[in-house]
């Protein structure tokens, strides 16, 4: 049966204390700092598996505190009790799936060959230590070496809610940008994935769930735009820096700048930049291979290419063949550029119907 085992029992400014009762055991006492209480509990939490073995959380803590308004608030978590097998049973999973023997497992966690076989026997069970270390060597989770899961999951939209629950202003601002940025590892391991053939004719592409394509917040200090349409999927973020857009000032960075944009304003940089972008181009190749492809001539395709490197979309080499020297060129794509073409789409073709907007004065140079 489920039961109620975490209770806040007080809390100041800095931190919480939570008594953790069983009908089995003796009360516990955990005192967390409020900025790591998710942590801390959860680790509370995985020492009460140790002895009453629970195998899922059936709604998850939220913690949002405020010293004034939140006192006295029960905070809990449902648990089921669960067979000793299972973990014994995740163990013996694991290890068969590496195709390695109890043995090998013991050396590398410095423990006997019989400790091995009485975990996944179910005759014993590994302690907190242990567990950590069962996680690390198999690449699980402690999550799912338990086998803890979130029965209900939260919306991205009600998680990244309760995010800016309380926040001023400027925490606010400061959160958003943690929160982009935080994206990018977060999601490296599975996104990276250089098993997953990218080019295997699967669209992924966001769901449309607005009736409005465009969101945007525009501030002195923060702009934040959002794309979710048929023709374009963005979202970019700005933020003021510390060296204030001084290099808008500096002789050299225009230069590069402006280099870029006179680049792109070609018709005819702009098909061949299509092409090299889309699959159907190969990775290396010649002017005379894209100018058949784009329809632009051999000559100003080679141009084109030669000023792509220079803006570093494309490298080139020389071949030496039996018929002679050719440049043959090569190119990945470039996200940034395929990036300032969207936007510039975007804010001359794309429409102004906003679901969110707060079209605020964008001063963002010069502010403190």
């Amino acid at each position: 049966m489920p039961c109620r085992f975490l209770h806040l029992l007080e809390q100041d400014k800095t931190s919480c204390v939570f008594v953790c009762k069983t009908n089995r055991y003796k009360s516990q006492f955990l005192r967390t700092p409020k900025n790591n209480c998710q942590e801390s509990c959860k680790a509370l939490i995985l020492q009460i598996g140790e002895f009453t073995n629970f195998t899922s959380i059936y709604s998850t803590i939220g913690f949002v505190y405020n010293i004034d308004t939140r006192s006295g608030l029960e905070i809990f978590c449902e648990v089921n009790l669960m067979s000793k097998h299972s973990l014994a049973e995740k163990l013996i999973q694991l290890r068969t799936a590496k195709g390695i023997t109890q043995e090998k497992v013991a050396h590398a966690l410095s423990v006997s060959g019989k400790t091995i076989s009485k975990w996944e026997t179910g005759a014993s069970d590994p302690n907190l230590s242990m567990l950590a270390k069962l996680s690390k060597y198999y690449h699980v989770s402690t999550d799912a070496l338990l086998g803890i899961r979130q029965e209900e999951k939260q919306s991205t939209e009600s998680f990244m809610h309760s995010q800016f629950e309380g926040l001023d202003r400027k925490a606010s601002v400061l959160k958003a940008f943690d929160i982009v940025r935080a994206i990018i590892p977060a999601s490296f391991k599975t996104i990276s994935n250089e098993k997953d053939d990218v080019n295997d004719g699967v669209d992924v592409l966001p769901e449309k769930i607005d009736k409005m394509d465009r969101s945007c917040i525009s501030t002195h200090e923060f702009y934040d735009f959002v794309v979710n349409a048929d023709d374009v999927n963005i979202a970019v973020m700005l933020m003021r820096n510390k060296a204030d857009f001084d290099w808008l000032h500096q002789a050299d960075k225009q230069q590069k700048i402006t280099k870029l944009f006179a680049f792109l304003s070609d018709t005819d940089v702009l098909k061949i930049c299509a092409f090299i972008h889309s699959t159907a181009c190969s990775e290396t190749f010649t002017a005379d291979y894209i100018a058949k492809h784009t329809q632009v001539a051999e000559d100003k395709a080679t141009e084109i290419l030669d000023a792509s490197c220079e803006v570093d979309l494309c490298v080139k080499a020389t071949a030496h063949l039996a018929t002679g020297e050719t440049t043959v060129y090569e190119s990945f794509g470039d996200g940034n550029i395929l990036s300032l073409i969207t936007l510039a789409y975007e804010h001359m073709c794309g429409s102004k119907g906003y679901n969110y907007n707060f079209n605020g004065r964008c001063k963002m140079i010069g502010g403190k």
